[in-house]
């Protein structure tokens, strides 16, 4: 609907990878510090890094799983990586069921570069951690990659991650701005920090680049003109919370 009244729209959270075609989303910016795409590029370099060649997707079944697929497999085809196997588990599963199913047979055999990637990741990424162990998958023997994602709540930290998006030290100096400006910690959802964190980010990428346009056009309500504002919003940097 952005697209078709021309208005500027902001994602500030972790979105879909289908929202990267410019194509369709003409007018749609993104300012989550981490996308799909990147993380893939990411994990794409690493595994170039270590000169492996060929790699297992471990997945869930669902649209949200295939999605994050989908992200991955064009990257890793451009680094000539090739996919030997996805093994896909029910949205479900248990360790048992997981143990029971005969697929982690299906990795062994397939290869020793494993990348995991669970749509609701920190649940299925333990019940999947545990099933490994039992099945006798060592990780002296096969290379787990578990590439993450914050996608919503503020929760404990993953196995390795950039300290950024999970810190304290991000949320104290948040709460205490916020008491500056007259409100408490009950006003906010503090499970949910990082998006109020994100949306920040969106509201002052969206008043610098408002300001830029009407300054350029002498017309306020250029603001409002989604294809205007997205080439003024494009690969633009601005000073976040967190920095």
């Amino acid at each position: 609907m952005a697209n078709f009244w021309n208005l500027p729209i902001i994602s500030y959270m972790a979105t879909s990878n289908v929202l990267s075609d410019k194509k369709v989303y003409k007018t749609l910016v993104r300012t989550s510090l981490r996308t799909m795409n990147t993380i893939a590029e990411s994990t794409a370099a690493f595994i170039t890094h270590y000169k492996w060649k060929k790699v297992s997707i471990i997945s869930n079944i669902g649209s949200t799983a295939y999605e994050k697929i989908s992200a991955f497999e064009p990257v890793l085809r451009n680094k000539e990586i090739q996919v030997v196997k996805k093994i896909l588990f029910e949205e479900t599963a248990t360790t048992n069921d997981m143990l029971n199913s005969g697929q982690m047979d299906e990795i062994r055999f397939s290869s020793r570069v494993v990348i995991v990637i669970f749509s609701s990741t920190r649940d299925l990424t333990s019940t999947f951690r545990q099933a490994a162990e039992k099945a006798g998958l060592s990780t002296t023997e096969f290379i787990f990659i578990f590439p993450w994602l914050q996608e919503g709540a503020n929760g404990a930290s993953p196995f390795i991650d950039d300290t950024n998006g999970f810190d304290d030290r991000v949320i104290t100096p948040f709460v205490e701005r916020l008491k500056s400006i007259g409100l408490e910690e009950k006003d906010i959802d503090l499970s949910n920090i990082y998006g109020y964190i994100a949306l920040f980010d969106a509201l002052k990428m969206f008043a610098t680049a408002g300001r830029r346009v009407i300054n350029t056009t002498g017309d306020f309500s250029s603001a409002t003109d989604g294809k205007m504002m997205w080439n003024a919003m494009r690969r633009m940097t601005i000073p976040g919370k967190k920095d």
